[in-house]
């Protein structure tokens, strides 16, 4: 099953991981926890990269689902690249790629839902052309 479409190079955010003894399980590979974990922290650096800090008081994100396919274990000492991107959003649903490499092989895919939810109201939103503009989208 494929989990992405190819974004163009400037749609990618791309950050490393260096695998620590505390990222391990009792099985001594990466903790699956902690994928989830990365997700959750390069999609905010992703966005911050993108559009900053506006708005962060009016607004924040919440995880609708994860789709995660482990295809390789990773170890300590390891080195991991991770790319994410976003894909055209459908109503309040916006999807984030996140993929982990090593060695440019990938071990780990994941695929996202997220919504925008307006912290005053905490009701969900359509995320503004404004900010989609920035990741080169628009609002379906």
């Amino acid at each position: 099953m494929a989990l992405m479409n190819q974004p163009t190079s400037r749609d990618v955010f791309t950050s490393t991981i260096e695998i620590k003894p505390e990222h391990l399980d009792v099985q001594g590979h990466v903790n699956n926890a902690m994928y989830v974990q990365w997700i959750q922290d390069v999609a905010v650096q992703h966005w911050l990269e993108r559009v900053g800090d506006q708005d962060a008081a009016q607004k924040y994100w919440v995880v609708l689902e994860h789709l995660i396919q482990y295809k390789q274990q990773v170890f300590n000492g390891e080195t991991l690249e991770v790319e994410t991107y976003v894909e055209t959003p459908a109503g309040i649903r916006f999807p984030r790629i996140v993929n982990f490499r090593r060695d440019g092989k990938l071990v780990v895919a994941a695929r996202t839902l997220w919504c925008w939810v307006d912290a005053d109201s905490h009701r969900p939103r359509r995320i503004p052309q404004e900010f989609l503009t920035l990741f080169g989208l628009h609002n379906s």
